[in-house]
Parts: C-alpha cells; structure tokens; sequence
C-alpha cells in the first residue's frame, strides 16, 4: 500500500461559481429592512467556516466517487487528510481539494493523480456532478446565518454607561 497526496477530483472552486457564497447563500428580500439585515449578516460571513464546509461535503463526496475504482487497488480516503488550498490571485487558479488515499498501486504520485484525472474525468464534467451535490445540499439544509462568526458578547454594565 501506498499513501498519495492528491489534487482536485471535486470541483471545490469557490470563486465565481456554483459554490460561490454569494451565489449559493444569497436570499431574496423583499423591504429595505431585510436588505440591511442581510448586508449586517454578511458583515459577520465567516469564510473559513464555509470553507471547512465545503471541504468536509467534498470528502463525502469523494468518499463515494473512490467506490467506484476497481476494488483490487484497495483504495482508501486517508482520514483528516482533506483540507482546501486557496491561491493568493484567482487569475491564477480556483479553490482546489488536497487529500490523501493508500492504494495498491506501483504508480508515481504523478501518474495515480492523471490515472484519477481520467477516471473522474466524466464525473467533473457531469452537469449534475460532485460540486452540484455540494450545491444543492447547501441550499436545501444550510443558509447565511449558519456561516457567521461569533458575536462578540461585551455587554456594558450599569454603572459603566456613561
């Protein structure tokens, strides 16, 4: 058995895309009072907890993909592995999944990540692949207020009012 640090697989581009925050959270209001609500709500949008989301959805999803390999490679999601990478400059690239699996295989890690490539390649290009599944669970079970940061609780007592 050999452990793989692989790229990619689930499309986890967060960066004007089906699981853009802004698109997958963004709710319609109807008066002036709902719109400044939710201008405050997304003032307190915590990034890093929609990140973690979405890669802990990926890995479920990833889980099932890795199924579908033939079973004599024994593949294996290593556990904890997954975290996403963020480049500095969208220009130069989107959100991607790293993340680690033991497989029988004598392949270099460069040709398990072109043999994965390949063999997901349907899956990635599918109109209702890995990332619409991510998609649609955000919108059926998830929403803004869930990925907000803690207010901050300093409330002023009596005597300090001024």
């Amino acid at each position: 058995m050999r452990t793989y640090e692989i790229r990619g697989v689930i499309n986890v581009n967060m960066y004007n895309s089906l699981l853009s925050p802004e698109f997958t959270l963004e709710a319609d209001t109807e008066t002036e009072e709902q719109e400044v609500e939710r201008e405050r709500l997304w003032e307190r949008f915590d990034v890093k907890k929609y990140t973690a989301f979405i890669c802990e959805r990926a890995v479920i999803e990833l889980k099932e993909l890795l199924k579908q390999l033939p079973s004599n490679m024994r593949v294996r999601y290593v556990e904890g592995s997954a975290e996403i990478y963020s480049p500095p400059y969208y220009n130069y690239g989107g959100d991607e999944l790293i993340f680690k699996i033991r497989a029988l295989s004598h392949r270099s890690r460069k040709g398990m990540q072109r043999y994965l490539d390949r063999f997901f390649s349907d899956e990635w290009n599918a109109e209702f692949g890995p990332d619409y599944r991510i998609y649609e669970y955000l919108c059926e079970n998830m929403g803004l207020e869930d990925f907000l940061t803690e207010e901050d609780r300093h409330v002023q007592s009596p005597d300090m009012e001024g």
